[in-house]
C-alpha cells in the first residue's frame, strides 16, 4: 500500500490522505476510479429526484428550479427536464455549463444552493475532461470539491432535524464524487512517481472506449454475448473506423449509442506541454490551502462555516452488511415457476414457436459476426494515416510555446465581495468558462436562431420595425416555428425510442411506454380514486376532530377552491422521529406518486386534494412571539434554516386561504436573511389549537397509517382533551 498525504497548513483536519494499493508481483499501483461523465449525469439526476430535498446550509435545490430554467429557454431544452433521457451526456453538459451558471445567477440570485452545486461539481468533472488546464489546477479543483462535500455532509449530520436520507445526495453519489476527487489526485501522484516521461491524460481513464465498442456491437446484435464479443474482437477496429467513414469523429461515436456522446478521441485543443508537467509536493500543499479558502467563501455564502464542519468530519463507513440468505426453496415453489396449466395445447405450441424463432434470430446474428470483414491493408494504411495526423498535432503542441497563465491556481479566488459579502458572479462564470470543455460549449442551447429578419435588406428591416410584419412575414415566422417544433418532437421521439426504451429493455426486460392521452386519463383516474380513499381513511382516523378545530379539517383545507402550491403555509406534525411537534411550514415544492409498482415521485405545481400528494417539502418556521410571529431561523444550534419532508399523513391544515403577512425586516445571520411572518387572528388560533392537541394528533396519524395498510383495529380516542395520555393499541 502506497500512502501519501497532501497537508493543509490552515487546517490539519483538511489533510488529504491517499491510500493507493500495490498489486501484482512487481507491486504496481492500482487506482479504482469512477467515470467522470457518468458522475456528471449522476450529479444532474440528484437534482431531479422527488424523494429528497437537497439542502445546503440554509438553502435548497430541487427539480422545479431546473424546470423553470428550461422553460425560460436560455440554456436548457424542455426535453432536458421533462420526459428526459437521464443518460444524455449533452443534457448533463448543458446543465453544468458556464452559460447555465451565468443565466441562473442572473435570473434567480436567491437560489444559492443550485448556484454553488452547479459550480463545484461542474468544476470537478472538468478537472477530468479539460484538455488544456494544468494538473495543479486539476488538483485544486478536486480538493475544492472534496472539502465542499466534506463540509456539506457534516452540516447535514450536525443539524438535529436533517438526515442524510432526506436532505443530502444519495450515499452512492457521495461515494462517486469523493472517489473522483481522490482518484484524480492519486493519478497525479502515480504518474509523478512511475510515469514521469508520459503526459497524464485523465479523460482517457474512463469507460468511454468500452461504451463505444459496446455501442458498435449493439448495432450488430442488441443482446450480444461474451462469445459474440470474442468473435468480433478482430473486426471492431474496422467497424469503428470504416463503417462511418463519411462522418466526423464526433458523429461516428454519437451514432453508436443515443444519449452517449463520446469525446475521448477529441484532441484538437490538447496541450501536452501542460499535461506533461506535474505539480510538486509544495505545489499541492499550497493548492490545498487555496481550495479550502475558496470553499470557506462558498459555504459562508450558503450560511455555514466550512472549517468548523471539516474539523468534525467523519468519513462514512465502508462496511456493508452481507445480504440476507435466500429463503430455502421447495419443490412446490420451483414447480410454481413453471406453472403453465392455464395454457391450452395450441397456445403452448404457439409460444414454443415464438421461443424458437427468437433463438434462431439470435443465432443468425451471431453466425453473421465471423463473416464480417477483418482488417485489410487499406484499413491498416488508413489507421496509420490517422495516427500520423494525430502525431503531427501532438508534435505541434509540444513545439509550441506554452500558453501564458493569467490565473495562478495557488492564489485563492475572491468569490465574495469583501464589502457586501455578495457573490461575485463574474468571477464564478469566468472560472467555469475557462475550465469547461469544447464539448460543453457546443452542447449549450443556441437561443439566437436564424429568423426571417436575417433575410431582410436595410429598407425592408426599417419598414418591419416601423409598421410591423406583413401577412406573408407572419406566416413565414409561424411556419419556421412549426418546423422547429416538429424537429424537437422528432428528436424527443428518437431519443425515447433509441436510448431509453432499448436500454430499459436490456437492463430490466420490461418497458413502460410513453404516456398517451388515454394512459394519462387512466393515470389521473387511478390517482383520484386513491386520493379519495386516503381522505376517507384520514376522516376515519381523525373522526374525533370533526368540528373541533375547523370545519375544513377533514380535507386539510385543500380543495379545488383552495389549492395548495409553493409559497403557501401549512400546519403539520413534524416527521422527525422521537419528536412530537406541531410546526408551521412554508411550502417549497410538492411531489405526487402513483400507486403502481415502481411509481416515481413526480413534481406537481399544486394540489387540490391532499391525497394526491406524496411529499410536501417545507421550510420550517418557529414561534418568535407566541403563536403570532414566526421566524425562519429554525435551528439555533447551527444558526440555519430547517427544511422538512412532510408526508401527506402528517399535513394537518393548509393556511393558503388565511392572511399571513411577511415582514419587511429580516433576521440576518451568517450572510443569510431569515424571513419573519405574522399570522392573523384566525390562523394563529388554529395553530394554537393544533399545538394543544399534538399528542392526540400523533396517535391519529399512527392510526391513519394503519388504515392505509388495512391493518387497523377499532380504537376509541379522546380528542377533546389536550395532550391526552390515552394509549393506542395497534397491531
Amino acid at each position: 500500500m502506497l500512502r501519501y498525504t497532501i497537508p493543509n497548513s490552515s487546517l490539519h483536519h483538511a489533510n488529504v490522505d491517499l491510500a493507493i494499493p500495490l498489486a501484482g508481483p512487481r507491486a504496481r499501483p492500482f487506482i479504482a476510479i469512477q467515470d467522470s461523465k457518468h458522475a456528471l449525469k449522476t450529479a444532474r439526476n440528484q437534482i431531479l429526484t422527488g424523494a429528497r430535498i437537497i439542502t445546503i446550509g440554509s438553502h435548497v435545490l430541487h427539480y422545479a428550479q431546473l424546470r423553470d430554467a428550461a422553460h425560460v429557454g436560455n440554456t436548457l431544452f424542455v426535453r432536458d427536464v421533462e420526459r428526459l433521457d437521464r443518460q444524455d451526456d449533452r443534457a448533463a453538459s448543458r446543465t453544468f455549463s458556464a452559460k447555465m451558471l451565468d443565466d441562473h445567477i442572473t435570473r434567480s440570485p436567491s437560489q444559492r444552493a443550485l448556484t454553488v452545486y452547479l459550480f463545484v461539481l461542474g468544476e470537478l468533472v472538468d478537472a477530468w475532461q479539460n484538455r488544456q488546464i494544468s494538473h495543479l489546477t486539476r488538483a485544486k479543483l478536486a480538493m475544492r470539491a472534496r472539502f465542499f462535500l466534506m463540509a456539506w455532509r457534516t452540516h447535514i449530520i450536525s443539524h438535529p432535524e436533517h438526515s442524510l436520507s432526506t436532505n443530502f445526495i444519495s450515499r452512492e453519489s457521495f461515494d462517486i464524487f469523493i472517489t473522483l476527487c481522490d482518484s484524480l489526485l492519486s493519478l497525479i501522484i502515480i504518474y509523478r512517481r512511475y510515469h514521469l516521461k508520459y503526459p497524464l491524460l485523465p479523460w482517457l481513464h474512463s469507460t468511454e472506449p468500452c461504451e463505444h465498442a459496446f455501442g458498435v456491437m449493439r448495432q450488430i446484435k442488441t443482446d450480444f454475448t461474451y462469445s459474440d464479443m470474442l468473435s468480433a474482437s478482430r473486426k471492431l477496429a474496422v467497424l469503428m473506423s470504416g463503417a462511418f467513414g463519411s462522418l466526423s469523429a464526433e458523429e461516428k461515436a454519437n451514432t453508436t449509442a443515443a444519449g452517449y456522446y463520446h469525446t475521448y478521441f477529441k484532441n484538437n485543443d490538447i496541450d501536452l506541454c501542460e499535461l506533461a508537467s506535474l505539480p510538486t509536493d509544495q505545489d499541492l500543499a499550497h493548492a490545498s490551502v487555496a481550495a479550502l479558502t475558496e470553499v470557506s467563501q462558498l459555504c459562508s455564502y450558503l450560511g455555514f462555516a466550512a472549517q468548523d464542519m471539516i474539523s468534525k468530519y467523519v468519513a462514512p463507513s465502508s462496511h456493508t452488511s452481507p445480504p440476507p440468505p435466500h429463503p430455502q426453496g421447495t419443490l412446490a415453489s420451483t414447480l410454481q415457476l413453471f406453472d403453465n396449466t392455464w395454457r391450452s395445447a395450441p397456445s403452448n405450441r404457439h409460444i414454443e414457436n415464438i421461443y424458437f424463432a427468437i433463438a434462431a434470430e439470435g443465432a443468425s446474428r451471431s453466425a453473421s459476426i465471423p463473416e464480417l470483414p477483418e482488417m485489410t491493408d487499406e484499413d491498416t494504411e488508413q489507421i496509420k494515416a490517422l495516427i500520423s495526423s494525430l502525431s503531427d498535432g501532438v508534435a505541434m503542441s509540444l513545439t509550441a510555446a506554452p500558453p501564458v497563465t493569467t490565473i495562478d491556481p495557488l492564489v485563492p479566488l475572491a468569490f465574495l465581495d469583501p464589502v457586501t459579502n455578495s457573490l461575485q458572479q463574474a468571477v464564478l462564470v469566468t472560472e467555469r468558462t475557462r475550465h469547461q470543455t469544447a464539448f460543453a460549449l457546443k452542447a449549450v442551447r443556441k437561443t439566437a436562431t436564424p429568423s426571417v429578419l436575417t433575410d431582410m435588406n436595410s429598407k425592408t428591416l426599417q419598414r418591419y420595425c416601423l409598421k410591423g410584419p406583413t401577412l406573408r412575414e407572419q406566416l413565414a415566422a409561424k411556419l419556421k416555428a412549426l418546423e422547429a417544433e416538429a424537429r424537437n418532437i422528432s428528436q424527443q421521439s428518437e431519443v425515447s425510442v433509441s436510448s431509453g426504451l432499448s436500454r430499459q429493455i436490456r437492463h430490466m426486460g420490461t418497458f413502460a411506454g410513453s404516456s398517451t392521452s388515454t394512459q394519462e386519463q387512466n393515470k389521473s383516474t387511478v390517482r383520484s380514486v386513491a386520493a379519495n380513499k386516503f381522505l376517507q381513511c384520514r376522516d376515519q382516523a381523525f373522526s374525533g376532530f370533526r368540528g373541533l378545530i375547523h370545519e375544513n379539517f377533514p380535507f386539510a383545507n385543500v380543495s379545488e377552491l383552495q389549492p395548495l402550491s409553493s409559497g403557501h403555509f401549512i400546519v403539520a406534525l413534524s416527521p422527525v422521529s422521537g419528536k412530537i411537534e406541531v410546526i408551521l411550514g412554508e411550502v417549497i415544492t410538492i411531489y405526487s406518486k402513483g400507486s403502481g409498482k415502481g411509481a416515481k415521485h413526480e413534481w406537481v405545481p399544486q394540489i387540490n386534494n391532499l391525497g394526491v400528494a406524496s411529499y410536501v417539502y417545507v421550510r420550517k418556521f418557529v414561534p418568535l412571539a407566541g403563536n403570532t410571529v414566526f421566524s425562519a431561523l429554525a435551528c439555533q444550534q447551527l444558526s440555519s434554516a430547517t427544511f422538512l419532508q412532510i408526508p401527506r399523513t402528517h399535513l394537518l391544515f393548509s393556511l393558503a386561504s388565511h392572511p399571513i403577512t411577511r415582514a419587511a425586516n429580516t433576521i440576518s445571520v451568517n450572510s443569510t436573511d431569515f424571513d419573519l411572518v405574522t399570522l392573523g387572528n384566525l390562523p394563529s388560533t388554529i395553530f394554537a389549537n393544533f399545538v394543544e392537541r399534538r399528542d392526540a394528533l400523533h396517535k391519529g396519524i399512527k392510526l391513519l397509517k394503519c388504515y392505509l395498510r388495512d391493518k387497523a383495529q377499532p380504537v376509541s380516542l379522546d380528542f377533546d382533551g389536550a395532550d391526552s395520555d390515552d394509549n393506542v393499541e395497534l397491531d
